[in-house]
């Protein structure tokens, strides 16, 4: 017979005041974000927890982009919980959001994740990996790439370049990760115009680069290498599958795959951005 809870359940919309309590369930499960992430979601999107008295048994949240889609998140329920209907059941709540709005979903499901999205009408659309090394020893990018810090003046010409990258204004996950890591913010230029920027953010395991967004492999590397050259301790990276030659020079530096990733929507993602311009995503909290 199960064991039931000493405390009453309390299914609600989740607060900024959670943010702090949250970080039980991600760090549980192995997952790199802080405080400062769950803030900023909750802050941006919106999501459901379930409580059991003070303490956050499941959650589950989405990150609107714009009009045409929202990014599914956190879908996270404790391991004594699981198997009891709580994750999909939030799920739903989340889907059933995102259909009122008139938008797709998308999401960067684990391979078990993947199982549980088709069904619900989700498609693949593309793989990524996560990678991670410690210390990495960055080699000399091929080719020279005119690479500078990221200032707040960039914010604007970045946020409109990776509108045309990603499908949907991102300035909020923007000037968030650029205040995150500084020391990572670079922006790639040509004649006077942006041809790609990287940042990164703290993690409760490691460091978290990307996004990584380029017109070509050779400037992505230029990126990498500068965002990548000081970096201490552990480091992880969301590489997009298609770039061969760009994951190729991050083996060389020291990266080893860690578990894949399938980015999937609902709907038809034709004309969304052009995802050939992105070398590493943000994070699958984030895209």
């Amino acid at each position: 017979m199960p064991t039931s809870s000493p405390h009453a359940r309390d299914e609600r919309p989740l607060r900024p005041d959670d943010a702090p309590h949250l970080i039980a369930l991600s760090s549980e499960a192995g997952w790199n974000q802080t405080v400062a992430d769950w803030a900023f979601l909750i802050d941006h999107g919106a999501g459901w927890g379930l409580w059991e008295g003070e303490t956050p048994i499941a959650s589950a949240m989405i990150l609107p982009y714009g009009d045409r889609f929202a990014w599914v998140n956190m879908v996270l329920v404790t391991a004594s919980r699981r198997g009891q209907g709580i994750g999909t059941r939030l799920l739903h709540r989340c889907l059933d959001a995102i259909a009122a709005r008139g938008a797709a979903a998308v999401l960067d499901a684990t391979p078990a994740g993947r199982n549980i999205y088709l069904p619900l009408g989700f498609r693949d659309q593309w793989g990524l990996t996560r990678l991670e090394a410690d210390r990495p020893a960055p080699p000399a990018p091929p080719r020279p790439v005119a690479v500078r810090p990221m200032e707040p003046g960039d914010l604007a010409a970045v946020t409109a370049f990776d509108r045309a990258m990603f499908g949907a204004d991102r300035l909020a996950m923007i000037a968030h990760l650029a205040e995150r890591c500084p020391d990572c913010r670079f922006v790639a230029e040509e004649a006077g115009r942006v041809t790609g920027f990287v940042l990164a953010r703290d993690g409760r395991l490691a460091l978290q680069l990307g996004p990584v967004a380029a017109d070509d492999e050779s400037t992505a590397i230029a990126l990498a290498a500068r965002a990548l050259t000081g970096a201490e301790g552990r480091v992880f990276l969301d590489a997009a599958d298609r770039h061969s030659g760009f994951n190729a020079w991050l083996a060389r530096a020291g990266f080893t795959g860690q578990r894949p990733f399938t980015r999937m929507a609902t709907g038809d993602t034709a004309g969304w951005g052009d995802p050939t311009r992105l070398f590493a995503a943000a994070g699958p909290e984030l895209g």
